[in-house]
């Protein structure tokens, strides 16, 4: 897998046109330091489970099969290490559909310069199948050696033919090998005059192709999680 920085991306023009305040999930993302800060290590009491994305000062979303029957979750960012408070997993999640989760940590994240949630984008003019070119991001710890340093990776992947999925939008299908699960799907993008950086896939299960959840199909079940989570 070769590695890329945030510089070398390719900039997608998706322009949205019409006027009104942008919908992102967490507005704090736009500012995000040239840096993939928002890049989680999940872990166990037995070690590394999955990657996942800072999307919010209190959760991190990433994939439901990684978090099913796990009893005692940490998350690291950065330095940081966060108790999971609470997993949220869709109700209709089975083995190869419906595979996301949101994790809600135990206290909330400090936003810094090079410290900032990845975006979401809450618009229905935002879809997946527009992009043809995604950025994956990934460990690899689940195959690195005892006690070696995670390396965030990230590498250009191409999306199959919207026919090809046996599951229509809910999942993206991409070309090429794959990354740890739970690990983002992301493009850059011109969003209402801003620069930003969206997560449109949650990696899932497969190896060429590699099968991501689309994030852009479950956008309100996100956003109703926190919504649920900060009346409470």
């Amino acid at each position: 897998m070769c590695s890329v920085t945030l510089s070398m991306l390719t900039l997608i023009a998706l322009v949205i046109f019409h006027k009104g305040l942008s919908q992102l999930l967490d507005e704090n993302c736009i500012d995000q330091g040239g840096s993939a800060s928002w890049m989680a290590r999940i872990y166990s009491t037995m070690g590394f489970v999955c990657s996942g994305t800072l999307v919010h000062k209190r959760f991190v979303l990433t994939a439901a099969h990684c978090v099913k029957g796990q009893k005692t979750l940490y998350v690291n960012l950065g330095m940081a290490s966060y108790y999971v408070h609470t997993v949220s997993i869709h109700r209709n999640f089975n083995d190869t559909t419906n595979d996301i989760a949101m994790l809600k940590l135990n206290n909330e994240v400090i936003f810094k310069t090079n410290n900032r949630p990845i975006c979401v984008v809450l618009d229905d003019e935002v879809i997946s199948a527009a992009i043809p070119i995604f950025s994956a991001y990934g460990w690899n710890e689940s195959v690195s050696g005892s006690g070696s340093q995670p390396i965030l990776q990230s590498l250009y992947v191409t999306q199959k033919n919207e026919n090809e999925s046996q599951h229509g939008r809910t999942q993206i299908l991409i070309t090429g090998r794959s990354v740890d699960s739970g690990s983002p799907l992301t493009a850059t993008l011109n969003y209402r005059g801003k620069i930003i950086i969206a997560q449109f896939g949650i990696m899932s299960y497969g190896h060429d192709p590699s099968v991501y959840t689309d994030v852009t199909s479950f956008k309100t079940w996100i956003s109703s999680r926190i919504k649920a989570s900060e009346q409470n």
